[in-house]
């Protein structure tokens, strides 16, 4: 059995232990880490199958949560994983969800790396437009980036392509180019491989073969120095047939012994990995099992929790209505009684308004009446008048038409008119009398005048 002793490992392990059923709800960002570092380190380990198991588990739970940059790194690991497995269909769905996630992110670098990976599996699958186009846009991105180390891979994946498109001159450009950046940077790490792998093979079809034995060797170096079995196995492949071609014939099975005893013991270490992965499998199912139904006990809890709390929601609701109904039927009672109150008042004062125009207009017809009255009285005294008039009119026509004299006065005795007559016979007229003496009482002899016009 594969021992799990990795301090990581047990970290993760205990994590996933300690969830009980009230924090399994508030802890799935927790456990979601728990199981990519557990992919982590079956990645690091061989354990493949084991590390993809671990990270969908994980994935599982980062569906749960909002956590968008873990979920894309999740991602990522997954298609990792798979990639080195060869599903590369698999493979290409994770990239491309890692990879939209990070764009949408902003995270370039992260997107760098999809795209680099992406460029590879498209190249694996003989999809050579497509890998170059992806490794063109991650070449772009990191040297944007100005990031050395995803530049030079972006060149290796670049580099065989070309060499699949058998342009030999510009894949070892290529390659040159991204061992120039690697050793500037002192990088220490598995991406060297690639090229002394790819400027091997590269020599070898050249014939150059003391070049292509000596990025062999370099490439052997490297892998059992970074514990990469099957990029070694791959080295010893390609100096067997460098040794082939030179016709060192012993060394060539030398070589090719050492291939295919790693390649044996790649297949057996990767019979009991998935025999003792199974058996981890069916115990971490079992766990898993576990927290479902922790978590799915907890999901019951908290929907009836939210049952109960909906109902008295509800009742609170309904209450609050009820009183609200009630308060505007009070208030509307209220508002009615109040303005049948005032129309009464107002219809009281119509009432009495009413009442005094009548008396009003009774008080104006007896007005009219009285007036209608007096306007007939007029017309008798008008009619009167004007018979008056007539009688003066005539008697004045015949004072100034006689040859008598006449003389009108008023009835204190005060002259106002002679007529004609007057002046003839008296040879002057009503100034000069006037001059003379106003008043007809002192001027005259008669002694009782005075008492004759009164009497007129």
């Amino acid at each position: 059995a594969i021992r799990i002793s990795d301090s990581i490992v047990k970290y993760s392990n205990s994590q996933l232990l300690m969830f009980n059923a009230r924090e399994v709800i508030v802890k799935d960002t927790g456990i979601a880490r728990s199981f990519e570092l557990m992919g982590d380190y079956y990645r690091g380990s061989g354990d493949y199958l084991l590390s993809i198991e671990s990270f969908l588990k994980a994935l599982r739970f980062y569906d749960q949560t909002s956590n968008l940059k873990a979920k894309a790194d999740c991602n990522s690991g997954l298609g990792n994983v798979l990639l080195i497995q060869k599903y590369y269909d698999e493979a290409l769905r994770f990239f491309s969800q890692a990879s939209q996630l990070n764009q949408s992110l902003g995270e370039w670098k992260s997107l760098a790396e999809n795209q680099k990976d992406i460029a590879w599996i498209y190249f694996y699958k003989e999809q050579i437009d497509k890998a170059d186009d992806y490794a063109a846009k991650a070449l772009n991105l990191s040297s944007s980036l100005n990031d050395s180390l995803l530049i030079a891979q972006s060149l290796q994946i670049q580099g065989d392509i070309l060499l699949h498109q058998n342009k030999n001159e510009k894949a070892r450009e290529c390659h040159q180019k991204a061992m120039h950046i690697l050793h500037k940077i002192s990088y220490k790490g598995p991406a060297l491989i690639v090229s002394y792998l790819s400027l091997g093979q590269l020599y070898s079809i050249e014939k150059q073969y003391s070049k292509a034995l000596a990025s062999y060797e370099k490439a052997v170096l490297l892998s059992d120095k970074y514990n990469q079995s099957s990029q070694k196995a791959i080295a010893l492949l390609g100096l067997s047939e460098v040794m082939e071609a030179l016709g060192q014939h012993q060394s060539a099975f030398t070589y090719f012994i050492a291939y295919s005893e790693i390649e044996d013991s790649i297949a057996i270490a990767e019979s009991r990995r998935v025999a003792t992965e199974i058996e981890i499998l069916y115990e971490n199912e079992k766990q898993l099992a576990h927290i479902d139904i922790l978590k799915s006990e907890k999901l019951i809890e908290q929907a009836e929790m939210d049952r109960q709390e909906i109902f008295l929601q509800s009742l609170i609701i309904f209450f609050v209505l009820l009183l609200l109904i009630v308060i505007i039927l009070f208030f509307n009672n209220r508002q009615k009684y109040s303005t049948n109150h005032l129309l009464l008042k107002k219809n009281l004062e119509i009432f009495d308004q009413k009442k005094e125009l009548e008396e009003k207009n009774k008080v104006l017809r007896e007005q009219k009446e009285e007036i209608h009255t007096q306007n007939s009285a007029l017309e008798e005294l008008n009619k009167e008048l004007e018979r008056y008039n007539q009688e003066l009119e005539m008697l004045s026509l015949v004072a100034r038409e006689t040859d008598n004299a006449v003389i009108i006065a008023d009835k204190d005795g005060n002259y106002e008119w002679v007529n004609e007559g007057f002046v003839k016979l008296f040879g002057y007229g009503f100034d000069e009398l006037i001059s003379r003496g106003r008043n007809l009482y002192k001027a005259s002899s008669v002694n009782n005048i005075r008492r004759s016009f009164q009497c007129a």
